[in-house]
This record gives C-alpha cells, structure tokens and sequence, in this order.
C-alpha cells in the first residue's frame, strides 16, 4: 500500500512538474502579480507608463529574421509588442506561437514611425504589398521586457 501511494505521488508530482516546464529569456524572475493586459490598461490610465511589472498572455507572433520581437494577443485589434530591453536577448523565431508567456518590464504608450513599421512586418515576413501600405505612424502600447518566461505546455 505504502508503494502504491508514493508511485501515485510521484505520478501527480511529475505531471505538475512536467505542466509548469518553462523557459526563461534575459532576467529570471521571481513570478508574482501577473497582470491581463486589460487590467494592465486600465491601471495605466492617464500615465505615459507602467514600470516594472509582469503581464501574462498568449504569443501571436515573433520576429522571423531574429526573435528580436514578439505580439501577444489582446481583446482588442492590435497586438501588443514586446520588445528586449537593450537588444539583450532573443526569443525563438518559430514554434512558439500560442504558448502561454509572462513578461517582466515596463509598459508605455508609443507612437511607432513608418520605418520602425515597415522594419516590424519585414521582420514578420509580410508581404512587399503589405509593407508598402504602411503609410502612417501608429499610436500603441509597447512593453519593454527585461525578462520573459514561455511556457512549453
């Protein structure tokens, strides 16, 4: 009886531990007052920023050309980007779409010129169409990461 119930508990332990398996880009970090993006919003209200906090979502898409960037989806029709704090780090170009993600940084509304744009959906392997039709800047959130944890469930 003794054997049948430490084989259970190593049974539910190594699913738990094989659910939470995850990868850590730039800093580690302690995980803690994770935020949506909506509540992360409706915190920012009138302010430029948010420093220093965590936000969780689900990757949309990353930089094909060198992982340099990453969307998560929101509620909304644009995606949140999320760029690496002093160029330090990258993530996976491919294969990571759709995992759940926590970011660890600062939140800021931007604007985004044409260039940095086109650059973006270069990077994303955009059409030359699709890159041609960026004519304007964009008024958006930005997060800037100092570190990311992808979880590989």
């Amino acid at each position: 009886m003794k054997n049948l119930l430490f084989i259970a508990f190593v049974t539910l332990f190594s699913f738990g531990t094989i659910a939470q398996e995850k990868n850590v880009y730039g800093e580690s970090f302690e995980i803690e007052n994770k935020l949506s993006f909506d509540r992360a919003m409706s915190m920012l209200g009138d302010k430029d920023a948010l420093n220093n906090i965590q936000m969780h979502g689900m990757i949309e898409e990353t930089c094909e050309a060198k992982g340099c960037w990453m969307t998560l989806k929101t509620r909304g029709k644009e995606n949140l980007r999320v760029t690496f704090k002093n160029y330090a780090f990258f993530v996976p170009k491919k294969g990571v779409e759709g995992k759940r993600v926590i970011v660890k940084g600062n939140l800021k509304k931007v604007t985004t010129d044409v260039e940095t744009l086109k650059h973006y959906a270069k990077d994303a392997g955009k059409s030359k169409e699709a890159i041609a039709a960026i004519i304007k800047p964009r008024e958006e959130y930005s997060f800037e990461a100092t570190g990311v944890v992808i979880f590989e469930e």
